[in-house]
């Protein structure tokens, strides 16, 4: 399974008043859900013989990767838990 939920705590949509634009326990949320397919699959591959791959897109920017706190410790968890991340770089740009 990939997962390509991309943005943790941003909704996506613009913020106007009175909308909640960010749900901060969404990282660690996401951080729940991994490991609780995990466990599930683990399951089932151990009844099966099988081995099945949990993978997500993730966000490059430092913003995708801190939480609201400015640690980086749920993505660490996720890394852990799953068999592999694949980076979107092409969010990034600059000058260099």
């Amino acid at each position: 399974v990939d997962i390509d939920w991309e943005f943790p705590t941003a909704i996506g949509i613009a913020c106007t008043s009175g909308n909640t634009c960010q749900r901060n326990a969404d990282k660690q949320n996401y951080v729940t859900l991994v490991k609780e397919m995990r466990t599930a699959f683990d399951s089932a591959g151990a009844t099966d013989g099988k081995h099945y791959l949990i993978t997500i897109a993730a966000g490059a920017s430092q913003e995708y990767v801190e939480d609201p706190n400015g640690s980086s410790a749920w993505i660490v968890q996720m890394a852990n838990t799953l068999d592999w991340i694949n980076i979107m770089t092409y969010d990034l740009y600059g000058a260099w």
